[in-house]
């Protein structure tokens, strides 16, 4: 098989397996809610105490995970399998249960947390717990945007400052260029555990900082890294980011307004006393995935043209046809990316 036939081999599988899991984030809420298990987790939950926060405590523990047993047997496939299959991966089994176990962790104490403030507001705040759930949402993605690549990443992968003090002075001046005052560049480990490569520019505020992996600074030469960088950069000076949380701060305001407003319709259909009613959680799942779902297409055509904006912008500060199609080249041949999608 050529490299261009397994990369479209590879490609359509990454797109059975994003379908699949499309299709079980709303097959796995509606198995739970009409198979009769969400009413007796409710029930159970009602019965060890009285204190709505233990409930929700104690019904959420067994939503999470069953949810996350689960969705492990296409998470260990796409992640593990599949990668190794197509010879991008250098995890080892021990590695992945470990990366698993600490993302499990981290997940099983944000979901909680994020849950008990949804019921908390819904409880104390009957009339205008959408805004505040809005509000704070976007607080909490403006905090973890924050501390994501300071505190999170290196849990996963070791990152240092770069090496190469020619590389890192090239990239302190084009930082300089663009506005970017104090950031400084990191590589990243990834060839602990992938063969791709990728960079990114992570943060915002004093965490914001240039990632680039070990496996792009290896096989990449200066000026396609610069180019790279150049894009990553493109992202701030079009200000992606601040788009990206306003978007989100939009979108999770007007999901929370129509729970709201059709809130009395959604709790008698699915039989709940209320939106406090964890019985019909799954319920509002299966909504909130479905909404999800609908407003995809308009994300991706989002993202694609914050991509074009960066790339255009890489482009005027390093202005090489050549190297910029040199670069694309080598990278989607790295990632086994579909040369013709």
């Amino acid at each position: 098989m050529g490299p261009d036939a397994e990369a479209k081999t590879y490609q359509k599988i990454k797109y059975r397996v994003f379908a699949l899991d499309l299709f079980l984030g709303l097959a796995f809420p509606a198995l739970i809610q009409f198979s009769g298990l969400s009413h007796g987790w409710s029930a159970f939950a009602v019965s060890i105490s009285e204190k709505k926060w233990l409930q929700v405590l104690a019904y959420q523990t067994l939503f999470f995970h069953a949810i996350f047993l689960l969705s492990l047997p296409l998470g260990y496939y796409s992640s593990f399998v599949l990668e190794h299959r197509f010879r991008l991966s250098r995890h080892t089994l021990s590695s992945w249960v470990g990366d698993k176990f600490k993302g499990y962790l981290l997940s099983l104490a944000f979901y909680l947390a994020v849950l008990e403030c949804f019921y908390g507001l819904i409880h104390f705040y009957l009339r205008a717990w959408w805004i505040l759930a809005g509000l704070g949402w976007f607080l909490v993605t403006v905090a973890i945007a924050r501390i994501f690549p300071v505190w999170v990443i290196p849990l996963f992968y070791r990152t240092q400052p770069l090496k190469d003090a020619v590389l890192e002075k090239s990239m302190g001046i084009l930082c300089e260029k663009c506005g970017l005052r104090g950031v400084r560049a990191y590589e990243i480990a990834l060839s602990m555990k992938t063969k791709k490569a990728n960079a990114a520019l992570v943060g915002i505020g004093k965490s914001r900082r240039i990632l680039l992996g070990d496996t792009l600074l290896r096989s990449f030469s200066t000026p396609e890294i610069e180019t790279v960088v150049a894009h990553e950069i493109g992202h701030h000076v079009r200000r992606h980011i601040l788009k990206s949380l306003g978007l989100n701060f939009m979108f999770s305001l007007g999901g929370f307004w129509l729970l709201f407003f059709f809130s009395g319709s959604v709790v008698g259909f699915f039989g709940g006393q209320g939106l406090e009613d964890l019985s019909i959680f799954p319920a509002l799942l299966f909504l909130a995935a479905c909404g999800g779902i609908l407003l995809l297409p308009w994300q991706n055509a989002i993202s694609r043209h914050y991509e074009n904006e960066a790339d255009r912008f890489a482009l005027t500060l390093y202005p090489s046809l050549e190297t910029f199609s040199s670069l694309l080249e080598k990278l989607g041949r790295q990632n086994l990316s579909d040369p013709d999608p």
